[in-house]
């Protein structure tokens, strides 16, 4: 395995904090443009593009991390990976919404697929870290 211990709780915790980030900028951003405030706030829309950058490569970090279980995709029961399988396909739809967006598209529904995927990723990641606490707890030591 490529990563154990500490460089797994390493890739963890900073995919926490990205997607915090992420989270927290994408929302203000949403907030600006709806409602016409700041839309040319360029620090704020390179910090979230520089943080979905940074996401993006530390998920793909810790997919490696969890090898075995793409590996083992078709043993595994659905109802123990449907809601991961949803995760990843909102995930990689709103990675490359992202970076479609961050390459100069203007597209209304590239706009809305990448809101909406990020509202279902956020929703599903908050979970998936919620129902590990415990494991993260212990990397932590």
């Amino acid at each position: 395995m490529l990563m154990k211990g500490k460089n797994k709780a390493t890739v963890d915790f900073c995919a926490m904090a990205l997607l915090l980030t992420a989270i927290i900028t994408g929302m203000i951003l949403h907030r600006q443009v709806n409602h016409l405030f700041i839309y040319n706030n360029i620090f704020l829309w390179t910090t979230h593009e520089i943080v979905g950058l940074l996401l993006l490569a530390d998920l793909i970090a810790h997919s490696v991390q969890h090898d075995k279980w793409f590996t083992n995709y078709e043993k595994i029961p659905v109802s123990r990976k449907r809601v991961t399988t949803i995760l990843i396909i909102a995930g990689a739809l709103l990675m490359i919404s992202g970076l479609i967006l961050i390459f100069g598209s203007h597209s209304h529904f590239i706009s809305i697929l990448h809101y909406v995927c990020g509202i279902i990723f956020t929703i599903l990641a908050i979970g998936h870290v919620a129902k590990r606490l415990k494991i993260l707890r212990s990397l932590m030591k």
